[in-house]
């Protein structure tokens, strides 16, 4: 249900949900990726963006200058999954939304919808 979650209440155009894997986050959904993209699969934690959303616990979204550079061409909006627990178990990736998409509200049923999904996968 997932999917069908992400793509009802956040209207995404393509999304994807890592797993946290040890010290690495792993592909486990991707939505409307078609062969032409080139995102990555795989994400370490050497890398700014798993340390941003893994350690730091942070949504990042293009809208933030900062974030952007974060983000490196990779999304638009990604966070941490983490459980009703606090265990932090992946994250969603929002690939591509429309721009007016982009907004406080968007951003606050993203968090809502990254602890809905934390607490399906725990």
């Amino acid at each position: 249900g997932v999917q069908e979650l992400v793509t009802s209440l956040l209207r995404p155009k393509q999304f994807s949900v890592f797993m946290l894997d040890g010290d690495r986050l792993e592909l486990s959904l991707s939505y409307a990726w078609d062969k032409n993209d080139t995102y990555a699969r795989q994400f370490t934690s050497e890398q700014r963006l798993f340390q941003e959303i893994i350690a730091q616990r942070r949504v990042l979204c293009v809208a933030d200058a900062d974030d952007e550079v974060l983000l490196a061409h990779q999304g638009m909006i990604a966070g941490p999954i983490v459980s009703e627990s606090g265990q932090i178990l992946g994250m969603l990736k929002i690939e591509n939304i429309d721009y007016t998409e982009l907004n406080v509200s968007t951003l606050q049923t993203f968090s809502i919808v990254c602890a809905w999904i934390g607490n399906a996968y725990y």
